[in-house]
Parts: structure tokens; sequence; C-alpha cells
């Protein structure tokens, strides 16, 4: 099983929207999708499958519905989970989450904060060098990036990067190339 976590430098990055590119191009990969949040979110369209102090986790159930795990559904993920947790029980909420996908073929993972608690087999982060907003979450998690995606047509000459960490981008049009030949590896890697 390969696990693949996107975060983001910041709210409305396009964290969402490289997931489920990574889905559609990778449909055969049978993903279980996942959102990890601090904020408790209204789940109408969401059963309810393990809580715990401050956390709980959820399977969407409708991918007509206008949350991100529906957009998750409509990508072509045979499962979405929200997970919500407070920053104090994230830790715990990985937990459950990681015993939720240990059947899973290969899981992709939305959240910033938990991929160091996550350990994932590649981290990508979503930066947009438009943009001067830079979350505290995402920077402290830069060094443990595998590469970072440019999430718009911007010039990313004069981002301020870790040394030897790939760049890539998703734009409209899709992920490019060099990222796709990355994900091709990680699933095709021994033990994935």
């Amino acid at each position: 099983m390969a696990l693949i976590v996107v975060g983001g430098q910041t709210k409305h990055v396009g964290k969402t929207t490289l997931i489920c590119e990574i889905i559609r191009r990778f449909a055969a990969a049978k993903w279980t999708a996942a959102k990890i949040t601090s904020h408790f979110h209204h789940t109408d369209h969401c059963h309810a499958i393990s809580s715990g102090a401050d956390w709980n986790i959820c399977e969407q159930r409708m991918s007509a519905a206008p949350a991100d795990t529906a957009r998750y559904l409509r990508a072509g993920a045979v499962r979405a989970l929200l997970v919500c947790a407070e920053s104090g029980s994230l830790s715990a909420a990985c937990s459950a989450l990681k015993k939720e996908i240990g059947a899973s073929a290969n899981t992709i993972v939305e959240s910033t904060a938990g991929a160091q608690i996550l350990a994932p087999d590649m981290f990508l982060l979503v930066v947009d060098p438009e943009s001067q907003e830079f979350k505290a979450s995402a920077r402290e998690q830069l060094q443990r990036a595998h590469a970072l995606v440019v999430s718009s047509r911007a010039n990313w000459a004069g981002l301020d990067t870790p040394e030897a960490v790939p760049i890539f981008q998703c734009s409209g049009l899709g992920i490019d190339q060099a990222l796709t030949t990355a994900i091709e590896g990680l699933l095709q890697a021994p033990g994935c």
C-alpha cells in the first residue's frame, strides 16, 4: 500500500484539486482518500465509523454532496473519509485512521499537520508563489516535503524552497509528467 499525504501552504491553495487529479490519473490504484481537519464539519452525508475524545472519523457515502470528500468520490476514489480532530487529539485521530486504512489498496490524505504523524511514502506540499500567506504548520512541514507542487501557472523561480526538493506543477490541465512519473514509481515500488 502506498500512502501519499498532500498538505498546503494555506487554505484554498489547490490541495483537494491535486488529490482529485491524482485519483483520476491513477484510477486503477483503488484509492481510499481522507481529509484531516481541525474544524468539525456538519456530517449529514457521512456515516460515523470511529470516534474518541475531541476527534471523529466518518465515511462519505454520497458523491453528490458539496464536500471535499465527495469530490474524492466523484474523481474515482473507492472510499472517502473525513477525520475531524482538535490539534491536541491529532495523534490519536491519525492512529485510528491508520487502522481504518490498513486494508486499503492505496491511500491519499489531505493534511498538512498530519504529515509527520502519518509518515507517508510521499508528502507533497502545495504552494502558490503568488500568495503571501503561509500557515505555521506548513512552514514546520516544509523540510519534510518530498516535493512541492505549484498550484498555478505562476513563476515559481523565486520560491524559497529547501535544496534538492523537486518542484512539480498542477494546473487546470492536470498534473505534470514529472509528478506522474514519481507517483508511478511509488505505486510500483516493492511493498506498495
